[in-house]
């Protein structure tokens, strides 16, 4: 099956979310370091699983999902 999103397209899906991921996160955790390296942990690891994305539009949702899965 065909990606339904490139990754381009997941770069810049990215980019539109990640200072309200960074805001979220940085309020439940106070440390904007920590803060910083899961947001950006999140943005390496939904790159490398880019191919089970079937839906562009719940990609939002899949990100926040992903972010609470970090340790």
């Amino acid at each position: 099956m065909e990606n339904s999103i490139t990754k381009e397209e997941y770069v810049a899906a990215f980019q539109n979310i990640y200072a309200h991921l960074y805001r979220t996160v940085l309020y439940i955790l106070k440390d904007r370091h920590l803060a910083y390296d899961i947001v950006q942990e999140t943005f390496i690891r939904g790159c490398k699983k880019i191919d089970t994305l079937n839906n562009p539009d719940s990609f939002n949702l899949d990100s926040r999902l992903l972010i609470t899965r970090i340790q």
